[in-house]
């Protein structure tokens, strides 16, 4: 008597790598240079955490303090790898924070390696609130997509319009458009309404192209910096799935999907 014994595993035990941690959400996604902006981003698969201090989060390279924070899920035990709401200032008043586009990155404090980088539409943007500045583009499908087989409409709205082209009677005059260094036709001019949200509205036609990819593109009125934007053609004629769903599964036994596709030959 009084021997240790023991008891083996019924199997092998293999520690696995930890998901990589992701900033899925974000709101607002632009605020002023001349005020502080109370951020709201959504971080997911982030590693156990107890206190606001061990998150870092970070604008374009400056670290800024994180609020609070919540579990997505509540159910799940504070030890687990899970989602969190995190709260934060976006500061102004700073020598960074000046009119342009910023990347997110957050990750635990105790495991920078594993950092969330926001993707490309999640970046934050700084605006001048005394300088016009672009609050969206929407070409198909309401993104920034344009088709490479046909022209295709872009709406881009615009906040501050001048008032030198609100007053004038030739408002499409003091107003140009360019998309990969050439001059984009506007084919309407909707100015911000009375009493309304200061928003304007320019429709501008973008023209095929025959590469995919990225096309920067601009905005200026007659006086003013040009506003930078950027369109992505699509090859239109090929086919594409557009949803999945259940986008996750379990690995034992099987699973019924359903893929909605595009553009599928007949």
């Amino acid at each position: 008597g009084g021997g240790v014994s023991s008891v083996s595993f019924p199997g092998t035990f293999a520690y696995q790598v930890s998901p990589d941690a992701g900033i899925v959400g974000m709101v607002p996604q632009r605020g002023s240079v001349s005020s502080p902006t109370l951020l709201s981003l959504t971080l997911s698969r982030f590693p156990a955490t107890e206190r606001p201090s061990e998150i870092a989060l970070l604008l374009g390279g400056q670290e800024i303090e994180v609020l609070s924070f919540t579990r997505t899920d509540a159910s799940l035990h504070p030890s687990a790898i899970q989602g969190l709401l995190v709260t934060a200032y976006a500061p102004c008043c700073v020598p960074w924070a000046v009119p342009g586009t910023l990347p997110v990155l957050a990750y635990h404090r105790s495991y920078p390696e594993r950092a969330a980088v926001a993707p490309d539409n999640l970046r934050y943007s700084y605006f001048n609130p005394d300088l016009p500045f672009l609050e969206g583009v929407e070409g198909d499908d309401g993104g920034p997509l344009v088709k490479m087989s046909a022209s295709t409409i872009v709406l881009v709205t615009v906040r501050n319009v001048p008032a030198s082209v609100l007053g004038g009677g030739d408002a499409i005059g003091q107003i140009s458009a360019e998309l990969s260094g050439s001059p984009l036709p506007i084919e309407q001019w909707i100015p911000p309404q009375e009493g309304g949200s200061g928003m304007a509205s320019l429709f501008l036609l973008a023209p095929p192209s025959t590469a995919s990819g990225d096309a920067e593109g601009s905005v200026a009125f007659l006086g003013y910096a040009p506003l930078s934007f950027t369109l992505r053609y699509y090859d239109d004629t090929r086919p594409a799935i557009a949803s999945v769903a259940p986008s996750g599964g379990s690995h034992i036994g099987g699973a019924t999907l359903y893929v909605t596709l595009l553009r599928f030959p007949e």
